[in-house]
Parts: C-alpha cells; sequence; structure tokens
C-alpha cells in the first residue's frame, strides 16, 4: 500500500475517533425515566411528610381521605410497557447489580414492572431465533417499590425509607400476603403462578419465606417458591399487635426468634419474604420492629403501616396510624428507655434476649451509608468538620451543573466549529472548479488550531481536495491528534470532576 493511502486512511480514523468522543459521552441520553409510583400512592407520600411527625400517631391520619373502599387497587406500582410483535423472550439486566432474569411475553403489550428505583436497565427482546427485535435502557424514579404479583397482594420491598445512618436497601426484605393456603380439608390454593415465582426467585432473589401464621390456619409446611426456597414458620396468633410483643405475654419469644432470622438472613444475604394472610397486621408488626431498628423514624414506620390500606386484600379502615391497635403498639414501644424510636425498640430487643452485636450487624448490611458505633462516636466529636463536609458537597453539587453545562458548551462549540472546517473545505474545492480564488493555507491551519481539524480532515477525503499538500495535511493531521487527546483530557475533567 502507498504511502499516500495509509496516511489518508490514518488521517480519516483520527477524524473519526475525534467525532465519536462527544457522541460517547452524551450516551447516557437514550435512558428513559418514568414514575413507578401510582399516582394515589404519591399523593399519600407527599401529603403524610407534610402532616405526620413522631409524636402525633395517635391525633393525625391522611390516609382516611385518600382510600377509596370500594376502588382498593393502589398496591400496584405503574410500569413501562413495550410493543410486542411475536412471541418472544424479554432479558432485564440490571447495570448497577450487574443481575439479569428472563421471562417470556406473547404477541401484543408487555409490561416491565418491579424496577430498584434509580437503577438503570437494560432490556432486551428476542424472538424464537433468538434475533434481537428491541432494546432499551430504562428507569424507575420515586422511593417506594411497590411490588406488582397477580393474586397476590400488598407485596412491597421495605428498601427506600431514610433512616438514622442513610437509606434502607432494596432487595433484602419483601413483604405482602400468602402464597399460598391450606384449608383443614387440606384443600390447597396456590397463589405463586410461574410468572409470580420466575419473578420472586430469579429477579428477587428470594431464598427464605417468613410464614407468621399458625398451623390451625393452614397445615403449610414448606415454600410456594420451591425446594431452594428455605421456609420457617413463627407462628403468631391473629391478635392485637401488642400481644406479639408484650414482655409478660407468650408470643413475643416467637417475634423475637422471627427477628432473629430475618436478620441472620440479612447479614448472610438471603433475601427474605415475611407473610402473614393479609400481610398486614403481624406483617406489619415485625416490619415495624425491623424498620425501627434501622433508625426509620416513626412517622415513616407509620407510612409503611398505612400503605396496607391501598391493598384490595385488606380493610383500610382497620390500618390507620390513628387506630387502637397502632396506638396501643406504639405507644407500649414509648415506654422503654431511648430518645428515639430505634433505641426503645433496641432496649426492647435487649430484655426479649437479641444480642445487640446482631442487630449492629443487621444494621451494617441493611444500610446504605452505615457506619458503626465506634466510628460514630468520632464523628459526634467532628461536628465542625462534618459542617464543613456538608458545605462541600453542596458546593460539589453546584459545581456538577455547571460542568455539565460547560460541557454541553463545549460539545456545541465542537460540533460547530467542525462543520466550518468541512464547509472551509467545501469551498475551496468548488473555487477550484471554477477557477477562483483558493482558501489559503494558513486559514485552514487557524481553523485546525481552534478544534476544526476532524472536519476539515473529512472534508479532504470526502471532496479529494488539498491531498497533494502534503505539509498541509501533516500539519492539519498532527494538530488534529494533539487536540483530539487535549479534547479526551477535558471531557474527563468536565464530567467526572
Amino acid at each position: 500500500m502507498k504511502k499516500g493511502k495509509i496516511f489518508s486512511l490514518f488521517s480519516a480514523v483520527c477524524a473519526i475517533c475525534f467525532f465519536i468522543t462527544p457522541v460517547n459521552a452524551l450516551a447516557n441520553d437514550n435512558i428513559v425515566s418514568f414514575d413507578q409510583m401510582n399516582e394515589q400512592t404519591s399523593i399519600y407520600l407527599d401529603v403524610a411528610e407534610g402532616a405526620y411527625n413522631d409524636s402525633n400517631y395517635s391525633d393525625v391520619t391522611v390516609m382516611a381521605a385518600l382510600s377509596d373502599p370500594e376502588i382498593k387497587t393502589y398496591d400496584k406500582p405503574q410500569g413501562y410497557t413495550i410493543s410486542i410483535s411475536q412471541s418472544s423472550t424479554i432479558t432485564l439486566y440490571d447495570e448497577d447489580t450487574e443481575e439479569s432474569w428472563t421471562d417470556s411475553a406473547e404477541e401484543g403489550e408487555y409490561t416491565i414492572y418491579n424496577l430498584i428505583p434509580e437503577h438503570i436497565y437494560t432490556y432486551t427482546v428476542k424472538n424464537s431465533d433468538s434475533t434481537t427485535v428491541d432494546s432499551g435502557r430504562i428507569k424507575a424514579t420515586g422511593t417506594l417499590r411497590m411490588i406488582y404479583l397477580t393474586d397476590i397482594y400488598n407485596c412491597r420491598d421495605i428498601g427506600g425509607w431514610e433512616c438514622d445512618e442513610g437509606t434502607v436497601k432494596y432487595g433484602l426484605i419483601y413483604r405482602g400476603s400468602q402464597l399460598e393456603y391450606t384449608n383443614q380439608s387440606e384443600q390447597t390454593t396456590v397463589f405463586v403462578n410461574e410468572s409470580n415465582e420466575n419473578y420472586l426467585v430469579n429477579a428477587c432473589g428470594i431464598g427464605y419465606e417468613i410464614d407468621l401464621r399458625d398451623e390451625d390456619e393452614t397445615p403449610v409446611y414448606e415454600s410456594a417458591l420451591g425446594d431452594d426456597v428455605g421456609y420457617q414458620r413463627f407462628a403468631l396468633p391473629q391478635d392485637s399487635y401488642i400481644n406479639h410483643v408484650n414482655l409478660n405475654g407468650d408470643s413475643y419469644t416467637v417475634t423475637a426468634k422471627c427477628l432473629e432470622q430475618v436478620m441472620k438472613n440479612v447479614i448472610n444475604g438471603i433475601p427474605t419474604y415475611i407473610h402473614c394472610a393479609a400481610g398486614a397486621d403481624r406483617t406489619g408488626t415485625i416490619c415495624f420492629l425491623l424498620e425501627a431498628l434501622l433508625g426509620v423514624s416513626q412517622a415513616d414506620c407509620d407510612k409503611d403501616y398505612e400503605l396496607t390500606c391501598f391493598s384490595s386484600g385488606a380493610d383500610y379502615t382497620d390500618r390507620l396510624r390513628t387506630s387502637g391497635n397502632w396506638i396501643d403498639l406504639v405507644s407500649y414501644f414509648n415506654s422503654f428507655v431511648g430518645k428515639n424510636i430505634q433505641e426503645k425498640v433496641a432496649s426492647w430487643c435487649n430484655e426479649a434476649g437479641i444480642d445487640d452485636e446482631l442487630i449492629e450487624s443487621y444494621r451494617e448490611a441493611m444500610i446504605d451509608g452505615y457506619t458503626s458505633s465506634a466510628e460514630s462516636d468520632e464523628d459526634d466529636a467532628d461536628t465542625v468538620e462534618d459542617a464543613d463536609m456538608q458545605a462541600l458537597a453542596s458546593a460539589s453539587t453546584e459545581d456538577n451543573n455547571t460542568n455539565l453545562l460547560a460541557f454541553y458548551i463545549f460539545a456545541a462549540y465542537f460540533v460547530i466549529i467542525n462543520i466550518a472546517g468541512f464547509i472551509l473545505v467545501l469551498i475551496d474545492k468548488r473555487n477550484a472548479s471554477n477557477d477562483k480564488k483558493r482558501v489559503k493555507h494558513k486559514t485552514f491551519k487557524a481553523v485546525a488550531i481552534l478544534m476544526g481539524g476532524a472536519g476539515i480532515i473529512l472534508g479532504m477525503m470526502c471532496m479529494r481536495d488539498k491531498l497533494n499538500h502534503k505539509k498541509l495535511v501533516k500539519k492539519v493531521v498532527t494538530v488534529t491528534v494533539v487536540e483530539y487527546f487535549i479534547a479526551e483530557l477535558v471531557i474527563l475533567v468536565i464530567t467526572h470532576f
């Protein structure tokens, strides 16, 4: 191959790479965001946020005005719907956790549900011969992660709540209604269909089922999710909530053992599904204790309890934070030593025989942003430094916004100057054809220095212009290569610092 052709090929590659740089930096623009929380739930959480505090649980509720006993279908999330042209398989890949799962879909519409909020997912649709016919990247917004399952109600991930150390992690503790029911005549109704099992086991990774029903309700002794999923019954009677935790009663030991098992599962990374019959009362009591130990505020624990009012499997009038059952439960824990609900529930755990180290390990495994007690003590001694860090964080956010604006300005300039470089070659070519005055070489060099070299090189290659002027071409290519690396450095600085 002649030197001229090699040089031309090298020039083209440099120009293409120079154009690709800003395009790659803008790749995130193809992510489609959608609100996963249904409208009624969003309204409830917004209104409750302004109305609830840790001490007005016996007097204030907004749920009664938002729940409709005739239309109780607000325990399901919204989804992202795609069109399916023929029977296909859909693979959903979580770019944050690098986990994926596959489902089947028939011709028509398929709705993707139950994403972890703020995680970016790639979906791929393949037809029967494994040809990819559709793909995309999506992200669910909102903090509450309700779970859509057919015939299983009141199901949600307890992650997403703010707590004393950060935020409760998603994907480790799920609560909901029963998965199957067997009556005393040993007639079994299974609510877990193939799609539900696929999602709970393969997408959520459920490895353990906690059943709070007693044997008189349903003689079930293994998980409806299959042999690979652990199962344990912690039988709590259908009784007032306070009787499940009263240290002078008979049921608190069962509650304590249930908490210990869930905490051990979380520590070992085993996602756990907790349920009673409706996933409302006994499940609500256990989840209240688990959330309180994580430092979720009393007001937010109340909200999670009241969300059951949106379930078609429960009577909304009995699950308000102002109901006698809930008031008695919270008031009971307020009688324990501690300055907040987390410390008071921890005091109860100590008296119930639950080890402090187990609780601390559970908190470490379940909280995003967790710091140990020792680290927390050091932080208390450095409050001034913390304030400075918060100020720096705020300044950093402002800097990020400024950097993003700077990037777009840089990208716009880059595109414009290279279009100008390309047009410059076009003008020179037309002038040559019409025996008019050619564009001066120093003009080409000036535009190349101003970062328009890639456009000039592409113009030369497309119109076969100036290629015989070796010195000019070499200078333009040299400047372009140097500026390519400078542009890479500028983009790196703008987008990462």
